[in-house]
């Protein structure tokens, strides 16, 4: 899919974007998909004011996810939070190695 159909689905994400200006590469994992399965992602980062490292992390974790066929519905329903949402999303895409940092 591209940047600018993107965009234009979703102005809101594209005035995010340019506020914190993210590059074609930051948006890259966008690009990946064939249809709009991202929009729960996307929609969470309009409505939550991120930053640009904190989006840059989201879309790059729940990209991950989403095109692994993962389920993150639940996981943006129960953050309010950047942090927390990162931190269940690194969770998620790497399980064995959240799973050794906790036991240090």
């Amino acid at each position: 899919m591209e940047i600018k159909e993107i965009f234009k689905q979703y102005p809101l994400f594209h005035k995010w974007s340019l506020e914190k200006k993210l590059n074609s590469s930051d948006l890259s994992i966008l690009t990946e998909f064939k249809n709009f399965s991202f929009k729960p992602l996307v929609e969470w980062i309009e409505s939550h004011f991120v930053s640009h490292s904190q989006g840059k992390q989201i879309l790059e974790l729940g990209g991950e996810l989403i095109l692994m066929d993962k389920s993150i519905q639940t996981l943006l329903k129960k953050h309010d939070h950047a942090e927390s949402l990162i931190k269940e999303l690194k969770r998620l895409r790497f399980p064995i190695y959240t799973k050794n940092q906790a036991k240090k």
